[in-house]
């Protein structure tokens, strides 16, 4: 988190959360995130979140991390395209399509993917609104739609009988 911003856990009622408040004092945004031991996503195709909105109006823009090949700063795979407003109150489950982040310049999809260590949830200060209060509950990764992970098998399958045909002259 920036120095801006207060991550602390939450209850309210059974659940526990991640809660992010943030004045964006000296800065435009503020951001928190989950981290985990790397793991490959696998037949995962998309990314469910339980966010808890505060109204604000502010940008809700999700982010994965992946270590970098290199052992650097870590790589970032962005989705602006789902980008969410938060201006809603109360729980929210909301649903991204891995296909829809962006892969870095220096990014190998399948390589970077198969290494995820954290998700960040980065909140852009949108509005007069100076801030925000946002609660972060379950994050799941969800397999991808059975048409999706069709053609993808099928891709794998072309791609590996494509390297034994090459194999072999």
């Amino acid at each position: 988190a920036k120095e801006n911003a207060r991550i602390s856990l939450a209850r309210e009622g059974e659940q526990t959360y991640l809660r992010l408040q943030s004045d964006f004092q000296g800065f435009a945004f503020a951001w928190a995130k989950r981290s985990f031991d790397p793991r490959p996503l696998g037949e995962a195709g998309r990314l469910r979140v339980r966010l808890r909105g505060d109204g604000s109006g502010h940008l809700l823009e999700v982010r994965l991390g992946a270590a970098a090949p290199d052992g650097g700063h870590p790589l970032y795979y962005v989705n602006r395209l789902e980008a969410l407003s938060l201006n809603f109150t109360g729980w929210k489950t909301v649903t991204l399509d891995l296909a829809r982040f962006r892969t870095p310049d220096n990014g190998r999809r399948g390589r970077d993917l198969a290494q995820v260590a954290f998700v960040e949830l980065m909140v852009y200060a949108r509005g007069p609104r100076r801030t925000v209060d946002l609660g972060i509950g379950e994050i799941q990764w969800l397999p991808a739609d059975p048409e999706v992970l069709s053609r993808k098998r099928q891709q794998q399958a072309e791609g590996q009988a494509g390297g034994e045909r090459a194999s072999r002259h």
